[in-house]
């Protein structure tokens, strides 16, 4: 009899597909605090870190929050679209995570850079798309001429808007 109802509870469990197993790595504790950051991001957590700096803000907590910030590919769920996904930030129970697409690696530097401090502002800050275009954190890469020109401005405006959600 326990048998029997073992062997349904299985397979009852397996036919209804309600356990995501990447949820579950995701969400389980963290097996280690070591920190992994892909080599070609790297220069750009350095940035972000010299720029808290210059601001008077500790980030090394937030920082130390997300567990991995890799470069992958990320599939185009939805063809119809003209957007690509460029960036995500996975935000677990236990585990926070960036992933770069790894399509737009060969764009120019502050292109990137742009991309990191956005997802390092959902990831490390829990910051939220800005309606406004020509931000950091709006939901659509601004046109490089327009990073070029306003990029300190752009970077004051992050700021504040950690400021404004944290106060650090």
């Amino acid at each position: 009899m326990r048998s029997a109802l073992a062997c349904f509870l299985l397979g009852a469990c397996a036919a209804c597909g309600t356990v995501d197993s990447t949820q579950m790595v995701q969400n389980r504790p963290p097996q280690s605090t070591k920190q992994y950051i892909d080599e070609d991001l790297q220069p750009f957590v350095n940035e972000f870190m010299r720029d808290c700096e210059a601001r008077r803000t500790d980030c090394a907590k937030k920082m130390a929050k997300i567990s991995s910030i890799t470069i992958t590919e990320i599939p185009d769920v939805d063809p119809s679209d003209t957007e690509m996904v460029i960036g995500l930030c996975y935000d677990g129970l236990f585990h926070k995570r960036i992933e770069i697409n790894k399509a737009v690696m060969d764009k120019p530097y502050i292109y990137l850079r742009v991309l990191m401090y956005h997802e390092i502002g959902h990831c490390a800050y829990d910051l939220d798309h800005e309606e406004a275009n020509n931000t950091i954190m709006s939901p659509v890469m601004p046109r490089f001429l327009v990073i070029v020109q306003d990029w300190n401005l752009m970077l004051a405006d992050f700021f504040v808007s950690i400021y404004q959600k944290h106060g650090d």
